[in-house]
């Protein structure tokens, strides 16, 4: 399955249903469910600006989903790509440096449970452990300890391994 990078407190915004459009420079024809990555780093916006510009009221569970980054945090359907929108989100057809920007609508926002897993640039395949922890499938087998999830290893031996569940 894909996922967004997307800053805080914008991932949470999505996650909750408040946010239904994500802005990018890029166009995608990919449409259906998406994981929704927090990335990193934070948006130059706060969130009592964010309640006063877009009306969103600061509650507990927003500021919870806030405060998790570098990991999934949840999934969307992505549903349309689109260069026009009445959705008080979208940025318009330009961005502030006066580049084309495009929004992308979202529908059906989900909470997962936290995974921490790398962000990257636009849409990005995530598999593996990752996956499974993501959609609270079972672990079984070989994986990759520390930040990075990594995909079954093929022997015990391979440094940095651990074993999740029973085979």
């Amino acid at each position: 399955m894909r996922a967004l990078s997307i800053r805080q407190p914008w991932a949470a915004l999505i996650v909750m249903g408040l946010k239904d459009i994500e802005n990018r420079p890029w166009r995608t024809s990919h449409r259906g469910s998406i994981f929704v990555h927090a990335s990193l780093g934070r948006s130059g916006r706060s969130l009592y600006d964010i309640e006063r510009i877009y009306g969103v009221a600061l509650s507990d569970e927003l500021m919870r989903l806030c405060a998790l980054v570098g990991g999934i945090i949840g999934s969307v359907d992505l549903v349309d790509c689109v260069s026009a929108s009445a959705s008080p989100w979208f940025d318009g057809p330009r961005n502030e440096k006066g580049r084309r920007n495009y929004g992308l609508m979202l529908r059906n926002a989900r909470e997962l449970p936290f995974c921490p897993t790398p962000g990257r640039l636009s849409l990005f395949e995530v598999s593996g452990a990752a996956t499974q922890i993501a959609t609270g499938l079972p672990l079984t087998g070989w994986y990759e300890a520390g930040a990075h999830v990594g995909e079954r290893a093929e022997t015990a031996n391979e440094m940095g391994l651990i074993k999740i569940g029973v085979e």
